[in-house]
């Protein structure tokens, strides 16, 4: 079985971590398995360049700590024209560690936002040794 749990677009996701992640060692009916964020294409570039007027920090901070980046709307993007490489590269300039997909509606297979696995005590003991 599987939770999801939407947060507002407000919302900063490192406070539903501390609140949800448990160590496996520990007793929990849930597992924190990662956090997904979808972003608007045709807005991002606003949101998150800071020197634009609409730059949004609860924005970025939200890509910075996900661990899979939906951009969504890439339909809308290509019938504007609008190439997704510069967007990316925004993105991963970011998070260069979350995994990136390009959608339109939102549309992707289940098993690309399950069973991430971004917190379970190896992946985290991974994560340190590699800094």
């Amino acid at each position: 079985d599987h939770i999801i749990i939407e947060a507002s677009g407000a919302a900063d996701p490192s406070r539903l971590i501390k609140y949800l992640w448990v160590e496996e060692g520990m007793a929990s009916v849930i597992e924190l398995d990662g956090i997904v964020c979808v972003v608007d294409g045709t807005t991002v570039d606003a949101l998150l360049t800071p020197t634009s007027p609409k730059y949004s920090i609860e924005a970025a901070r939200q890509v910075a700590i996900a661990d899979l980046i939906l951009l969504n709307k890439v339909d809308c993007l290509q019938a504007q024209g609008t190439h997704t490489n510069p967007l990316r590269q925004l993105l991963q300039g970011i998070n260069p560690l979350a995994k990136l997909v390009e959608t339109s509606f939102s549309q992707v297979p289940i098993e690309t936002i399950f069973d991430l696995g971004e917190y379970t005590t190896q992946r985290m003991k991974s994560t340190n040794q590699t800094k």
